[in-house]
């Protein structure tokens, strides 16, 4: 049986991640409902990350490392009591 090749755009796309310092979004996806969960707005927080709420439409959309991390440590400080 013959091995399926990877398409030319998911290879570029895993270059891409080790090049640049990007990952997937999926682990992210349920970052909008609990920034919401905690009574704050999630698009201010990404905007100020770098990327917004429709990105996460797409699991596999790519973000920086830098950006998912921001966005993380934006969420803590605005949602903090």
């Amino acid at each position: 049986m013959a091995r399926k090749s990877a398409s030319p755009i998911s290879l570029a796309r895993r270059r891409h991640a080790l090049t640049e310092g990007v990952f997937r979004i999926g682990p992210l996806m349920a970052l909008p409902a609990l920034i919401r969960d905690l009574d704050c707005d999630p698009d201010p927080i990404f905007a100020s990350a770098g990327f917004n709420s429709a990105d996460f439409a797409d699991p596999d959309f790519a973000i920086s490392f830098v950006s998912g991390s921001k966005s993380l440590v934006l969420s803590l400080h605005r949602s903090a009591v």
